[in-house]
């Protein structure tokens, strides 16, 4: 992946000083750690821990007008280790 930024698209409801994300991180964040425990990679604690530890970050979440952009990062970027 290159340095340079892609812009997917703008929060504009978004409070200074905080992310911002669309509101499927949240979902995706999840099935992360339900993949992790079916796999037993994690134990039920260390994924409530974790779940437990994000849930006071400075984030806000917000539905982008489109997800399209979203999908077309994802074909830009092409993650290679999920």
């Amino acid at each position: 992946m290159s340095a340079q930024a892609i812009p997917m698209w703008s929060c504009k409801s978004c409070p200074p000083q905080r992310g911002c994300c669309a509101r499927l991180f949240a979902y995706e964040i999840r099935n992360s750690v339900l993949i992790g425990l079916r796999r037993k990679r994690i134990t039920k604690t260390e994924a409530e821990t974790f779940l437990n530890s994000i849930q006071n970050l400075p984030i806000h979440m917000e539905d982008p007008e489109s997800y399209g952009a979203l999908f077309q990062l994802a074909d830009k970027v092409q993650f290679d280790r999920l």
